[in-house]
Parts: structure tokens; C-alpha cells; sequence
């Protein structure tokens, strides 16, 4: 790949495929962006690599997105639990690991949609006629990638807001576990009160919304019905400290 390069994925063509695979395994460190084959969307996807090579892979969008998750432990709970804590209710979800995101364009339902690993983007902006640009590289400042898409520069912006804040919680919520397990690799001094009580608060906050999203599920699966009130607010209850005796 040139520096500065431009793949033009609203103007797609046949020739510009470089090469083509039964199937592939998505990756956090080496995509740029995966969408529906354009002239097969059922049944085929388009893969954008962090280098600039386009690959045409012979398996629906869905199910490749459904393998990525399975096999990087991304379940709807944990991401709802995430949304929901952190006040991101009605917005469209993201896949959040930490630092890594992979952000869709529009409704993940619509077969336009491109999902970004927002990750690599050092920038974008509004290109003509409602075009967006992207800038995004695989770590070295001298490989930058320019990607044009048809796709709502507003939406994504407002998408990636939202996992940006889902991401910085998680990042939050890592590094507080990381110092109660005596990693030393943390900001958190053990003098900090203030901020220990508000991650404290935190974890317990967004630990009983996970619960309370998971029980409901499995009483639903069971019993066909949601949690009771009464049990409801009993997961509200913080856990018991641990007993010495």
C-alpha cells in the first residue's frame, strides 16, 4: 500500500477484488472494514484490510460477524449491560473489547451498513456528495489509508460517541481490577478515596445490571416470563462482604 492511497468503496468494481476466500477469520489488528458484497449481499462480503487489500469472501456478512463475536467472547448481555450502565439506551450498539472497537455505520440490520474498526480511523470527514472519508493506517504513521464511503457521517459520529464511551468505562473498570488483584501496572493509589469508592460504585452498579439482564433471560427461557419485582430489587442489593469465620 502507497501512503495516501484511496480504495473507493462507492464505486466498487470486480477488478478492484485482490484476492478471493471461501472464508476468513476477522481480526481485530488486520480489518479495516467488512460490508455486504454490493452485487451479493446475501450471500457474499467484502473485507478492507489495515494494509488496503480488498477480499471477497464467500460467506454472508452475518455470519462471518457472528463467528467474530463467538470466538472474542462478545455477548449481547455483557454489551447491553455496558450500554445500558453507562446511560447509552436506545443508541446503536457497538462491539466494545477496551480499546478496540468495531463501530456500524447505520443499523446493523440494513445491507448497507459498514462495520468500522474505529480502532485504526485517525479521522474522517464529510466528503462531496454526502460521501464520507476516511483516514485510518495499521499503526505506522508513513502507511496512511484513505477509504471514500456512502454512508451518513452524522450517524457514525454519533455511533462512535458511544462506543468511545463504553470503551473508556471498560478501560476504567480494567484497570480497577487490575489494582484489587495487586497489579502494578495502575494509576490508583491506595490513598485515593474518593476515586476507590467511585469505582467501587461502578463495578457493583454495572455488575447488578449484567445480572438482572442475564436472570431475566434465563426466567424468560424457563418460566416465559421476566424477573418478579421482589427479585428484582433484591439483585439490587450489593453482594455480602466476604465472612472471615
Amino acid at each position: 500500500m502507497k501512503n495516501g492511497s484511496l480504495v473507493d468503496m462507492t464505486r466498487f468494481e470486480q477488478s478492484d477484488i485482490d484476492d478471493h476466500f471461501i472464508n476468513y477469520r476477522l481480526s481485530w489488528q488486520q480489518v479495516l472494514l467488512i460490508v455486504g458484497d454490493p452485487q451479493n449481499p446475501v450471500s457474499k462480503t467484502l473485507v478492507l484490510t489495515v494494509s488496503g487489500r480488498l477480499l471477497k469472501i464467500n460467506q454472508p456478512l452475518r455470519i462471518m460477524i457472528k463467528e467474530f463475536f463467538d470466538r472474542h467472547d462478545l455477548d449481547d448481555d455483557h454489551n447491553w449491560a455496558y450500554y445500558q450502565y453507562c446511560s447509552l439506551q436506545g443508541r446503536t450498539r457497538s462491539a466494545v473489547a477496551g480499546r478496540y472497537r468495531m463501530v456500524p455505520t447505520c443499523s446493523p440490520r440494513s445491507r448497507q451498513v459498514y462495520w468500522i474498526m474505529a480502532h485504526h480511523l485517525n479521522s474522517w470527514h464529510k466528503h462531496e456528495r454526502g460521501t464520507l472519508l476516511i483516514f485510518a493506517s495499521d499503526g505506522q504513521p508513513s502507511r496512511q489509508l484513505q477509504v471514500l464511503l456512502d454512508v451518513s457521517p452524522r450517524k457514525l459520529e454519533s455511533n462512535l460517541a458511544a462506543a468511545d464511551i463504553v470503551s473508556a468505562f471498560q478501560l476504567q473498570m480494567l484497570e480497577y481490577e487490575q489494582y484489587l488483584k495487586g497489579s502494578e501496572l495502575t494509576s490508583i493509589r491506595p490513598d485515593d478515596f474518593a476515586r476507590l469508592n467511585q469505582l467501587q460504585e461502578q463495578s457493583r452498579g454495572y455488575n447488578i445490571t449484567y445480572q438482572q439482564r442475564r436472570w431475566d433471560h434465563c426466567n424468560r427461557n424457563v418460566y416465559g416470563e421476566g424477573l418478579a419485582d421482589e427479585m428484582l430489587r433484591e439483585m439490587n442489593k450489593p453482594f455480602p462482604p466476604l465472612s472471615p469465620y
